[in-house]
């Protein structure tokens, strides 16, 4: 699991100017979340750049756009969640981007500040006000969820716990 404050870029096209910019903004326990803007072409973050970000204490990043070096990013421990891997990268062209605003990834609207919660399942954006509840809500799920596996291995079928077999047994009966 990752977790960290959202500092948010929009970057588009094959521009990283502004990436490379970040790098020295980033702050210990900061998350990064990337708006390509449509691009599924240029990698705007790889080695280099998940190397400066990880010294200044980068906890992940979240690029709605490819990224590059995966293996890399992993041996030097930073979690990135992207769209999928290239080799053909952005450039230092100093067009356009922007630094903590809202930004779109994903479909979803993260805001600089967010709180960022990630793993292998993926990446969730919460209001800092709403953060703790939602994460106790999330701890009892999870605790119930071990409550319905002992259930399962105790003998006692999903549907039957769950009220899937009511609910289909009502709908072939036609009541």
């Amino acid at each position: 699991m990752s977790r960290g404050t959202a500092v948010t870029v929009r970057t588009p096209h094959a521009d990283s100017t502004i990436i490379h910019y970040v790098t020295k903004l980033i702050r210990p326990g900061d998350f990064l979340v990337v708006e390509r803007c449509g691009d599924t072409r240029h990698a705007c973050f790889g080695g280099a750049v998940g190397h400066a970000m990880k010294i200044a204490g980068l906890k992940g990043a979240a690029i709605d756009g490819p990224a590059t070096d995966l293996g890399e990013l992993r041996r030097i421990g930073l979690p990135v969640w992207c769209r999928g891997p290239s080799s053909i990268t952005t450039k230092l062209m100093g067009l356009d981007g922007a630094i903590n605003v809202p930004v779109t990834v994903g479909g979803q609207v993260i805001r600089p500040g967010d709180a960022i919660l990630a793993d292998e399942s993926g990446v969730v954006a919460l209001d800092p006000a709403a953060a703790a509840a939602i994460a106790l809500e999330a701890i009892a799920d999870q605790e119930d969820e071990q409550l319905l596996l002992d259930r399962l291995r105790n003998g006692e079928h999903l549907p039957d716990i769950t009220g899937a077999t009511e609910m289909v047994e009502r709908m072939l009966s036609g009541v």
